[in-house]
């Protein structure tokens, strides 16, 4: 509960606690959690006073703009901006640095973002954005026709339905609704404590914890796609030969880069994503953003680096 308040305070700017006391347990034990909070947020910089307003009546805009011209504006941006730079990076024929250029772009586009919502009524939440997940399927749905072909994916549908690809197809529409549903909050996809443990760690070893979908899923994903697009671009990738599970498998995930570039264009869009929220101090949300593209970059590299270095294994068998 000490690190909630922390986190309402840091990450949510809140300026005043409502604390109830805990049912149950002596007076003692709540006089010292109300005494633990305190010097938490002490510690933490704060300093504890009645309560004042975040914005007074001379807090004005810069840019006098409505509050739909300033929805509609930031969604427009937050769609187009990263579907530009996506393109534009499988143009190029170097896959070095085009995740980071891709992250950058991102974050600049996140910028404009929190300044067209930089007003107090969307800090205090009586104006909201209400495109979130409109922004974040969009950009997907577009690169996934970019990426195929409409005689590929007109071929994909007349195909014969069978049990393996019923259970692919279940797999992916599940994916899709499990990511939508995490979007949001008090929904069915609601962390778990397992991941919520882990959040916690990442937050005392970080300070500011990075999110999932970008540093696991995101990033490491863009790493490994653009990778697989410049290898198999320059001829096929060395698979194991065989007919067992485990090479048909691996033929399977890594004969095309398209699957892992259009996952891996979740990681912008979450970085997009993460300014979307006025309430979030502006450097919260760049500190979120620089440990979900380090670590993201960590992972994949990682991954790259391990698929060559099972490829070489491969060669090397007779």
């Amino acid at each position: 509960m000490v690190g909630r308040f922390r986190r309402a305070v840091r990450e949510r700017g809140a300026r005043f606690l409502y604390v109830r006391l805990l049912p149950g347990i002596p007076k003692e034990a709540n006089m010292d959690f109300v005494g633990r909070l305190a010097g938490a947020l002490r510690a933490d910089g704060w300093k504890l006073s009645p309560a004042s307003p975040r914005y007074d009546r001379w807090d004005v805009p810069f840019i006098p703009l409505t509050t739909g011209a300033r929805t509609g504006l930031a969604f427009t941006v937050s769609i187009f901006a990263p579907l530009g730079a996506f393109f534009w990076s499988l143009r190029r024929k170097s896959p070095s640095v085009a995740p980071l250029e891709l992250a950058g772009t991102a974050l600049g586009t996140g910028l404009v973002v929190a300044a067209l919502l930089a007003t107090p009524s969307f800090a205090l939440g009586f104006s909201a954005y209400r495109g979130v997940k409109a922004s974040l399927l969009i950009p997907l749905a577009v690169g996934l026709f970019a990426l195929y072909r409409s005689d590929e994916l007109r071929r994909v549908l007349d195909e014969s339905v069978t049990v393996g690809r019923l259970i692919l197809g279940a797999v992916v529409l599940g994916a899709v609704a499990y990511f939508v549903l995490r979007s949001g909050h008090g929904t069915l996809a609601d962390a778990s404590s397992l991941e919520l443990s882990v959040r916690g760690r990442l937050e005392s070893w970080l300070g500011i914890r990075p999110r999932f979908k970008e540093f696991l899923v995101g990033h490491p994903c863009l790493w490994l796609g653009f990778f697989l697009r410049w290898r198999l671009g320059h001829g096929d990738l060395y698979l194991p030969m065989g007919k067992g599970i485990l090479p048909q498998a691996l033929r399977f995930i890594f004969h095309d880069a398209r699957p892992f570039l259009l996952v891996g264009l979740i990681g912008p869009l979450s970085i997009i994503n993460t300014f979307c929220h006025a309430h979030t101090p502006l450097w919260v949300s760049m500190v979120r953003t620089f440990h979900g593209v380090w670590l993201g970059a960590l992972i994949g590299l990682a991954a790259v680096g391990l698929l060559g270095w099972m490829e070489n294994r491969w060669k090397s068998l007779p």
